[in-house]
């Protein structure tokens, strides 16, 4: 995120504080549902002042934000994001490789620090860790889960909150089973997938940590975008 968004990001974050709880609410729902919209970071965050501006207009005059905005915020949200270009191939791409970056060094961030506890545990001095067949297809089971998630949130962030509200308790159920299954698949595959395929010093696994992080926060540094 670039620091041009990152300063718009924390003044709306400031001013969506001075709104009434219902307000802050639903405009949750509205930030979730921007942010799986096709336009860069900082649009977003303009589209979110803009929002919140009215809202705040609207307070003064005692009015909700369904009189400000109208009953379905998907709609009235659609309408404002097709003012703004939409990302390029350059920029999704670019995107798409920073966070790949980042979560890759996330993951070996978990990994190595599962290592070294092990090597805790069991009292042994740990200087080299073992990547195995079941911690790859474990990371990308995470992974994935993590983007299908994220993605199916901010595209019905919208659209299913009355449906939501309705089934809570079905919904939550839905949740826990998917939770334990996803659980269950990658303690069984950790379990059994012990197939060594490289090991790796520690000094070596924390300069690539370090490098992958650096890579991300440089490609997010770079000049794309129309306004950023």
């Amino acid at each position: 995120m670039k620091s041009k968004t990152r300063k718009l990001l924390r003044e709306n974050n400031e001013f969506e504080k001075t709104l009434n709880d219902c307000n802050q609410k639903a405009l949750t729902d509205i930030v979730v549902y921007l942010r799986g919209c096709n336009i860069s970071e900082y649009h977003q965050e303009e589209v979110r002042a803009d929002i919140m501006r009215m809202v705040a207009d609207g307070e003064a005059r005692n009015e909700n934000i369904e009189v400000i905005i109208g009953e379905d915020f998907k709609l009235f949200c659609d309408e404002i994001v097709n003012v703004f270009p939409p990302q390029s191939k350059k920029e999704k791409i670019l995107i798409t490789v920073s966070e790949a970056f980042s979560l890759t060094g996330v993951m070996l961030v978990i990994w190595l620090m599962s290592g070294m506890i092990d090597g805790i545990l069991n009292k042994t001095m740990v200087w080299e860790l073992s990547l195995t067949l079941g911690d790859i297809i474990n990371g990308l089971i995470i992974v994935i889960t993590a983007n299908l998630i994220v993605n199916y949130t901010c595209k019905t962030s919208l659209s299913l909150t009355q449906i939501k509200a309705r089934y809570r308790n079905w919904f939550y159920l839905i949740d826990w089973i998917m939770f334990f299954l996803i659980f269950g698949a990658i303690y069984l595959i950790g379990r059994f997938l012990t197939f060594k395929l490289v090991s790796i010093p520690i000094i070596i696994a924390v300069l690539i940590i370090a490098g992958l992080f650096v890579i991300s926060r440089l490609i997010d540094t770079l000049p794309i975008g129309q306004t950023e």
